[in-house]
């Protein structure tokens, strides 16, 4: 049954959530996808809230169909890890959420929000911590959520980046969870300082339109909504609006390169969400084989409904 955009309610979407829709068949080797009635619902919730979706009936949804049919659309694209949005965000900037490089290759990641999840990341308050996830499926490992790793600002260092976010302690705002980027100003509960995160990090998302009308676009950007743009429920449906806001800009601008080419010639655009959002969906995701871990691959991604 349909449900408006702006809904307000939230499904659960942690790892235990994907397990139990997962509903992995060791002798199939591949999930049954037969658990999503048991995701839990927050919020003003409708009769089995895991199975609706928007019908665009009012056409909310025109720029993301407008785009997908013009431009590409990646509907076998599954989620880079099995988490909620905290370690969704650090694989989207770094390509993992494990602590440091050795538990990447130990296939070791932070898999959930941390706990409690007001203020994240090595800003956090004592006593935060999140979950890590081993092979052998193991989240008895709580560890303070601010991690030492490369992201890919450091692999690309002759690219000019920006991180647009809602929050400096937000779980969307991947940057403050890399200590060599926030370099906070205390063991815990302070302020991000460090000079990459005074440079490259801004907390007010809508600045990105003011850089791209000042020709002032980096070369990589990050663009985070606030919740009220983010599809993720409970949300005011302004999603849609606020990507097409975006795009628009770029493609409108009449800003040039050193090689003369405009921006809508030079800039790829990549719009996508950061997890599965709890709802159900009907194709398996793959799981890896050991010892890589079966962490990574989660399902589809897109909250939006």
């Amino acid at each position: 049954m349909a449900v408006d955009l702006a809904a307000a309610y939230s499904l659960d979407h942690g790892h235990g959530d994907f397990v139990l829709q997962c509903d992995f068949d060791p002798a199939a080797g591949h999930c049954l996808m037969d658990g999503a009635a048991g995701v839990s619902c927050a919020g003003q919730c409708p009769s089995a809230p895991q199975f609706r979706y928007v019908d665009n009936a009012t056409g909310i949804l025109d720029p993301y169909l407008t785009m997908a049919k013009q431009y590409g659309w990646a509907n076998y694209m599954f989620q880079t890890n099995q988490g909620p949005s905290f370690p969704a965000h650090q694989f989207l900037f770094g390509a993992t959420s494990a602590l440091s490089a050795a538990d990447d290759a130990r296939a070791i990641f932070a898999a959930e929000n941390p706990n409690p999840d007001n203020i994240v990341g090595c800003i956090a308050k004592t006593g935060a911590f999140v979950a890590e996830i081993s092979p052998p499926h193991n989240e008895t490992q709580k560890i303070y959520p601010c991690f030492e790793h490369d992201t890919l600002p450091d692999v690309m260092p002759s690219v000019s980046w920006r991180y647009y976010a809602p929050g400096a302690g937000s779980l969307w705002t991947a940057p403050n969870a890399i200590k060599h980027i926030c370099e906070p100003n205390q063991a815990t509960g302070g302020t991000c300082v460090g000079p990459e995160w005074t440079k490259n990090v801004d907390l007010t998302p809508a600045d990105v339109l003011k850089d791209i009308g000042r020709c002032e676009l980096r070369n990589l950007s990050w663009v985070i909504p606030t919740g009220q743009n983010s599809d993720h429920g409970p949300n005011e449906g302004g999603g849609p609006s606020w990507v097409a806001s975006i795009v628009n800009a770029i493609g409108n601008s009449k800003c040039t390169n050193p090689d003369g080419s405009t921006y809508w010639d030079s800039t790829a655009i990549l719009v996508t969400w950061d997890d599965w959002g709890g709802w159900y969906d009907h194709e398996p995701a793959t799981i890896l084989d050991q010892p890589q871990g079966d962490y990574q691959y989660g399902f589809r991604n897109g909250d939006s409904r």
